[in-house]
């Protein structure tokens, strides 16, 4: 069973962890979920990992800002930048030493590179391993998904209305 706990940010936002392993693991491989999921989204690569990988490897999943058991936050601070400000909080919090392997789907992808983007030294310094999931290193502003011009600029409102809607939810989910 994992140890449930939160990671409070500076901006007073409560982001829900989960984590199994021992905390002075050597390496500490952290799952990042994808836009409207949360941490749950991982659990059979959870299980699976913890029966392969035993304590030699701290696992951390947690619930993004706005999403699953993490608290809302104002609509200002639904974006990219701020995803790889709370990744770096995170590391911070619960791997403060040793390598990390990262692992993103989708936005938890973009998280990552905006992590490496905005924390160069950190990245390089900690970053032992990286995967990502069906993800893009464009966001959502720039990705045409295959469809025309007008198609594609419907998606993109809908996606940022949702991410509104989420960023005002916190804890509830309809």
């Amino acid at each position: 069973m994992p140890e449930q706990s939160e990671v409070r940010l500076a901006d007073g936002v409560r982001l829900h962890v989960e984590t199994s392993g021992p905390a002075d693991a050597e390496v500490t491989m952290i799952l990042l979920h994808g836009w409207t999921l949360d941490a749950r989204s991982w659990h059979r690569q959870l299980t699976a990992l913890s029966e392969t990988v035993g304590t030699a490897v701290r696992l951390v999943a947690y619930d993004a800002r706005g999403h699953g058991r993490s608290s809302c936050m104002p609509l200002r601070t639904a974006t990219l930048a701020q995803l790889g400000d709370d990744l770096a909080a995170v590391i911070d919090a619960l791997a403060p030493t040793g390598r990390i392997v990262l692992v993103g789907h989708s936005l938890g992808g973009m998280t990552i590179m905006e992590y490496a983007h905005r924390h160069p030294e950190h990245f390089a310094a900690r970053t032992a391993g990286l995967a990502f999931v069906s993800t893009t290193a464009e966001g959502h502003t720039h990705t045409a998904y295959g469809l025309s011009s007008r198609i594609t600029r419907l998606i993109r409102l809908a996606e940022t209305t949702g991410a509104g809607v989420l960023a005002r939810c916190g804890s509830w989910r309809p």
